[in-house]
């Protein structure tokens, strides 16, 4: 990753109903992830969620989930 630092997690949620669940799931995963990261932005630049499921710190990508 040319010298950055990064951290990389993968969680399987099986069996969470219809895919409109899943869906929700894939949002609420977002928004708080988010939150959890919100503090630890450079001069406490705020992330900001893209719908559905990505997040950004000054326009740029840092997240995705799926």
């Amino acid at each position: 990753m040319g010298g950055m630092l990064g951290v990389l997690a993968t969680v399987v949620v099986r069996d969470v109903g219809p895919p409109a669940t899943a869906a929700v799931l894939s949002l609420a995963v977002a928004v708080a992830l988010a939150a959890a990261l919100a503090p630890q932005g450079p001069d406490s630049t705020p992330l900001r969620c893209k719908w559905p499921n990505d997040l950004l710190l000054k326009g740029a990508k840092v997240c995705g989930v799926l």
